[in-house]
């Protein structure tokens, strides 16, 4: 974490100038009072007028810079944690696909917004409150040395018994932080999970089971919960408790001074008020440093997940002699093993690879993609083996269009671009290519809300991988939502096309297509 501080070092600097400032000034108005209260002993009516707007005007200044000082470190804080979401999407954008899907979405999802909201409140403001508090504490300590030795030293001793008595729960605290973010990562993933699935346990008439699933998932995060508030209470708590006996004995000592003619009368209302901001401030920063250091298990977590950088690997650049494979084979954990057959596919063939349910069709495509890479046999594209290529150029070259067709809520324009720059000619072909064009040209500005059909759908997520204008298209099933009709339009327009490589995954291989293939590979 203090890595994001240091990366915002300007912004940082200025927000501890405020911080200086801001507590300056609230010593400055305690020590006002000793000379308020003198003025009063000593009957000095012009002078207690002085010195009482002197301190309206300390705490007008103090509020001020209080409500500055506020904003501006909410300001950084936000900005810091956007740079913690960006690193870890940026870290997420160059994982291979296995590293992705070691953690499920929901996961990913939690990380963004749940653990952020922990940094936000049990790290960055506890972080920030340690550095108010310690401020505040030196500052004050500086002002007690003003009126006597002893009381310097006494506030000493006080000050590490009001810090150190909440440190037994550093470590509890710390654990219960991480059990916080676990269960509400289970929370989410369940509710997300359900909610995805609701038409199911709508049509079977199982909507208490749906119900009671989610909220069991948020009941097992009460007690997490309850567990971490109930430590960081019982820290507070002692913490306050040292704190009012550290303020008692500073009140002892200063009373003992007064008695003996070592400080004036006045002395005792500014030591009060000293004293209350040194042992509460100390007690906070105690508090403080115990809640932020419980935070660090969370920066571990996101460290722990890292890309693994790839080997010395090639990058595909363009697609311009053939894909194919050699004694390819794929083992599995449970010892099944799937045999695939050599195939050699040339640049703008069209071919169909068909099979049964389980021949591994779909496990093909993971391998064409490279989203799996503990294959035995080869696979070459270029003359280049895949091992020796940066996958993550694959992407570049091969589109895939799956079953399932996937709409963002964003408008059409943005599902179908996806931030590319895609040239107005290409855009308006992809769309009648895909058949897409007669309901979505004049909707291009509008925000999909669930309002299309499931064969609408695909046809925009065809259109999508079309723009990207890649050299080899592989159709996982894409044209299986759509009806027959429709579906053989789509796939004439696409075989059609001589510059395009395609490779068809089908279990139903329509005629009217078949007639434009170049090879069909059985598996």
């Amino acid at each position: 974490m203090f890595y994001y501080i240091q990366k915002f070092k300007w912004h940082n600097a200025l927000l501890f100038v405020l911080i200086l400032f801001w507590a300056g000034i609230n010593v400055v108005g305690s020590l006002v009072l000793t000379w308020l209260l003198d003025a009063i002993i000593a009957g000095e009516w012009q002078t207690f007028l002085f010195w009482a707007a002197m301190d309206i005007i300390c705490w007008l200044i103090y509020s001020f810079l209080q409500a500055t000082k506020d904003t501006f470190k909410e300001r950084i804080i936000q900005n810091q944690i956007n740079t913690i979401r960006e690193d870890i999407l940026d870290d997420l954008t160059h994982k291979s696909y296995n590293q992705v899907k070691a953690n499920s979405k929901e996961t990913y999802s939690s990380w963004l917004v749940n653990d952020m909201t922990l940094l936000h409140d049990n790290g960055f403001i506890q972080f920030y409150g340690a550095v108010e508090s310690v401020v505040t504490v030196l500052l004050n300590a500086f002002a007690i040395i003003y009126f006597h030795w002893l009381l310097l030293v006494v506030s000493i001793f006080m000050t590490a018994f009001v810090y150190f008595a909440p440190q037994f729960f550093e470590k509890r605290i710390a654990k219960a932080t991480q059990d916080v973010s676990d269960f509400s990562n289970q929370a989410l993933g369940k509710t997300t999970d359900f909610f995805n699935g609701f038409e199911v346990f709508y049509h079977n008439n199982q909507g208490n089971y749906f119900k009671t699933q989610i909220l069991d998932s948020f009941k097992a995060l009460i007690n997490p919960k309850v567990t971490l508030a109930k430590l960081s209470a019982t820290a507070n708590s002692i913490s306050m408790m040292a704190s009012i006996i550290a303020q008692v004995v500073m009140f002892i000592v200063t009373g003992y001074l007064i008695i003996h003619g070592e400080v004036t009368t006045g002395v005792i209302f500014s030591i009060a008020n000293l004293t209350s901001c040194l042992f509460n401030y100390t007690r906070g920063a105690a508090y403080n440093i115990v809640t932020f250091k419980g935070t660090f298990k969370l920066m571990e977590k996101y460290h722990s997940h890292q890309a693994t950088p790839e080997e010395m690997t090639m990058p595909v650049k363009d697609f311009t002699t053939a894909i194919k494979t050699k004694n390819l084979v794929m083992p599995f954990e449970n010892g099944h093993r799937l045999t695939f057959p050599d195939f050699v596919i040339k640049k703008g063939e069209k071919v169909a690879i068909v099979g049964d349910s389980g021949s591994g069709k779909s496990t093909l495509v993971h391998l064409l993609m490279g989203n799996m890479q503990n294959y035995e046999g080869d696979i070459f594209i270029e003359q280049a083996n895949y091992r020796d290529v940066t996958i993550q150029s694959l992407q570049d070259i091969i589109a895939l269009i799956r079953q399932e067709s996937y709409v963002f809520h964003e408008t059409l324009a943005d599902n179908l671009k996806i931030g590319r720059d895609i040239p107005n000619q290409l855009f308006d072909q992809t769309l009648k290519t895909s058949l897409a064009d007669d309901f979505s040209k004049d909707r291009l500005d509008t925000i999909f809300d669930d309002n299309f059909s499931g064969g609408q759908k695909a046809r925009l997520a065809i259109a999508r991988e079309l723009m990207g204008d890649k050299p080899i298209l592989i159709m996982d099933e894409s044209t299986a939502n759509l009806d027959k009709q429709t579906a053989i339009q789509i796939e004439q327009n696409i075989l059609s096309d001589p510059t395009l490589t395609v490779i068809m995954i089908t279990h139903h291989l329509y005629d009217e297509s078949r007639d434009l293939l170049d090879q069909i590979i059985q598996l």
